[in-house]
């Protein structure tokens, strides 16, 4: 009884530390590290510089990794698909979203297969959960981002209207409304 308990614990902590992984933005210091060697090969003369620039830009137009894109595959419409999880406000990617799904369902038809449930409802029941919960989730934070744009709304363009009434110019207004309003 506790061995199964104990190893029901290892594979949900490995599953939430799968999940923190596929959400977690890129490296700081290797997005630096790209700005600066992309600012390098703007401004240099240098015959060099422009090679590797060229080089840096066809590398980036590949296809990434075979594992992402067969996830993805799966997605009958992925460009609506991206435009939902970029109306959320988060930096995920298409295939850190296909990774949550599956987690999802491994998670949910591991855990009902553990509880006895038939092999057959566990999977179905895990699909559901791995297509549904995601995608419930990202029209829970779509939802919540948009509320919060109609609540600042108004008062954005009082604090807009105000500032150009008194005179100021319209980028020092912008600036005071972007400083003022969060988000």
């Amino acid at each position: 009884m506790d061995g199964n308990f104990l190893l029901i614990l290892v594979l949900i902590a490995t599953m939430l530390g799968l999940v923190v992984v596929a959400f977690a933005g890129p490296s700081p210091d290797k997005a630096q590290k790209r700005r600066v060697a992309l600012i390098r090969g703007r401004h240099s003369d240098s015959t060099e510089a422009m090679m590797e620039a060229r080089m840096r830009k066809a590398i980036s137009n590949r296809a990434t990794g075979t594992e992402a894109k067969m996830l993805v595959s799966l997605v009958p419409n992925p460009e609506n698909l991206a435009k939902r999880i970029r109306m959320t406000g988060k930096k995920w990617t298409l295939s850190q979203y296909m990774t949550a799904c599956a987690v999802v369902f491994l998670l949910t038809t591991l855990f009902l297969l553990m509880r006895g449930f038939p092999f057959l409802l566990a999977l179905m029941v895990g699909l559901a959960a791995g297509l549904g919960l995601p995608h419930l989730w990202i029209g829970r934070l779509i939802k919540k981002r948009i509320n919060q744009f109609t609540t600042k709304f108004p008062d954005a363009l009082e604090l807009l209207t105000r500032g150009l009434r008194s005179g100021l110019p319209v980028g020092e207004t912008l600036g005071i409304v972007s400083s003022e309003i969060p988000g």
